[in-house]
């Protein structure tokens, strides 16, 4: 086995260390343009981690995934062989398969059981959900669970939770962990959520709430989400860095144009992330300003790509969906945001639920609309509440300019749909195939037009024609008879229909990163969550992993002041607090990775 590859994006100027990891402080040397490791307590100096800092994520069989801390990637152990390897076992799979289908067998059984107790069992049922998953029985490994979440909730704040392993990964060697003690800790990570899906190394204590308890809603949607990521992995896909320069003044052009570059290899490797311009190197903060950036910048009006409702959800704009460059670039944004989940970054992009229902292929409805459209919402609604007759004179058809409907008709949609990452038409020369407007100007020339997209995104609308909603539309009356089917029309129309060409090439892009038959399983909340992380702040459990240097703890007179001020907050408030600290509102999924960290 190769051993893993390593990148770099820039040399440090301040002597700052990259990442800390226990006793264990990472710095970067220039003369052999590599990383070093320091143990800020014994003074040694190595080129990698000791094998005790690897994380047992998950065990299946007689294979357990664990987290190599060095090269920042997973590795697998045969416990009978004493193999290791890089890439998954062929037969990985269908065993993560057979023991997800028995979790769900062992779940339907408690939920006959417990319909009557739920708060006294949400705690339980998750033990033994997560004992199913990790391939063990509820005995010794469910009490060993009992056990290590009970000594995780009491745990201080900045204490690292992490289970110690003496294994090495295929690199260095090791010797293989016990596979009874394997599938106990298998377990928990399986109830926490412990960087299982993509074997990054995710803070186990982040996920232990404020009772200490975690709920088969959490234990459910992490199964859901361990899922999605396994089948959007690619065979084979070895350790290693892809590097991404941007301009931070043209952060979507630029993005665009690499995305339109990389393959589907390099779009499963770790993204290294370099600010034009700017020094520093990236060990994960800048990779998260990227993504918040570029999400930000991608809906804003100057982009020309999405337009916000008065509900403050996001659509595509008909006119990105009626101009084929633009399309391509919806495409491009997909595949980001696509790229955003399999890493598991946030990005801050509040999508309508009907584009979220396209990309998890579901249907969409008259509800849908409120968030769209909320007045027309409320127009259809009187509309289905009262007699209609001699008040509402309307067919079947609406009045559109000729852009949109040419687009509505097209088959483009079809053909992006068929073409891969990399295919031919998607390759270096075909710059003038795509736009985006960062202040003007396809491929973001930032110095042309004014960045306002026209008429509010609907086009022309002095070329109008009629697009019909059913056959022969515009000769069908709506009458108090068939007024419920009118409203149904008007909703898919006003939320998909006028569109419908770009959110296509937005959720094509998603599907080139995650597979559609994975996402259909999530809700249109849940998929919400994965892009944008949770709204609810925690406060509990943020003091618990919170993080401390320059002298400070958790019994400082100004931390507890800051605790003390943040629980006077409103949720509003603590939102705002949150944005400054950390530059997004919201709690990602797995907690703050690194953690929050308050410095003195």
């Amino acid at each position: 086995v190769s051993d893993p590859s390593f990148g770099s994006t820039a040399t440090p100027t301040v002597e700052v260390p990259l990442r800390i990891v226990r006793d264990w402080s990472e710095w970067w040397d220039p003369a052999s343009r590599r990383s070093y490791f320091v143990n800020d307590r014994t003074g040694e100096r190595r080129w990698d981690l000791p094998a005790t800092l690897n994380l047992v994520l998950r065990s299946f069989g007689e294979w357990t995934e664990y987290w190599d801390e060095t090269s920042q990637h997973v590795f697998y152990v045969n416990s009978r062989t004493e193999e290791r390897r890089w890439d998954p076992p062929a037969d990985l799979e269908g065993m993560v398969e057979a023991e997800m289908k028995r979790a769900e067998e062992l779940n339907a059984t408690l939920d006959a059981e417990d319909d009557d107790d739920d708060d006294d069992s949400d705690s339980d049922d998750s033990t033994k959900a997560a004992a199913a998953i990790s391939g063990t029985d509820a005995s010794p490994a469910a009490a060993a669970v009992d056990a290590e979440a009970s000594r995780r909730a009491d745990a201080t704040a900045g204490h690292s939770e992490r289970k110690e392993v003496d294994v090495g990964s295929p690199a260095d060697g090791g010797a293989a962990l016990d596979p009874g003690a394997a599938a106990a800790i298998a377990a928990v990570a399986a109830v926490e959520g412990v960087g299982a899906e993509t074997g990054e190394a995710a803070e186990p204590k982040h996920k232990v709430t404020a009772t200490g308890k975690v709920t088969r809603k959490d234990v459910e949607f992490r199964k859901k989400r361990f899922k999605l990521l396994w089948s959007a992995r690619i065979a084979n896909v070895r350790p290693g860095n892809v590097n991404l320069e941007v301009r931070r003044k043209n952060v979507v052009s630029d993005s665009f144009s690499a995305f339109r570059r990389f393959t589907p290899t390099e779009l499963q490797q770790r993204l290294v992330v370099v600010f034009a311009g700017e020094e520093g190197i990236d060990s994960g903060g800048l990779t998260k300003d990227w993504c918040l950036l570029l999400s930000r910048r991608a809906l804003s009006q100057r982009s020309r790509l999405f337009g916000a409702s008065a509900a403050g959800f996001y659509d595509v704009l008909p006119t990105a969906a009626s101009m084929a460059p633009t399309r391509k670039s919806l495409r491009l944004l997909g595949r980001f945001v696509g790229k955003a989940v399999f890493d598991r970054q946030l990005v801050d992009m509040p999508l309508s639920s009907a584009v979220c229902r396209v990309i998890l292929g579901q249907e969409i409805n008259y509800d849908d609309l409120l968030e769209t459209d909320p007045e027309l919402h409320r127009g259809l609604g009187w509309a289905l509440a009262n007699d209609i007759t001699g008040v509402l004179d309307a067919e079947f058809s609406v009045m559109v300019p000729r852009a949109q409907a040419d687009a509505f008709a097209s088959d483009d949609v079809g053909d992006m749909k068929q073409k891969k990452i990399g295919s031919k038409g998607d390759e270096d020369g075909e710059e003038a195939e795509w736009a985006v407007f960062e202040g003007g100007g396809a491929g973001g020339d930032a110095e042309a037009g004014d960045g306002k997209a026209d008429d509010n995104g609907h086009g022309d609308m002095t070329d109008l024609v009629e697009v019909d909603l059913i056959p022969g539309g515009r000769d069908i009356e709506v009458t108090e008879e068939n007024k419920e089917e009118y409203v149904r029309k008007m909703a898919w129309w006003r939320c998909y229909g006028q569109s419908k060409a770009g959110i296509e090439a937005f959720a094509a892009g998603v599907h080139e990163m995650l597979p559609p038959e994975a996402l259909a399983d999530f809700t249109v909340e849940e998929f919400r969550a994965l892009l944008n992380g949770k709204n609810d702040i925690n406060l509990a459990a943020m003091r618990r992993t919170t993080n401390f240097t320059g002298g400070l703890n958790h019994r400082a007179p100004v931390v507890r002041w800051l605790w003390r001020s943040l629980t006077t907050f409103s949720e509003a408030e603590r939102a705002d607090f949150l944005r400054f600290a950390t530059g997004t509102s919201r709690v990602p999924l797995d907690g703050f990775d690194p953690p929050f960290t308050i410095t003195g």
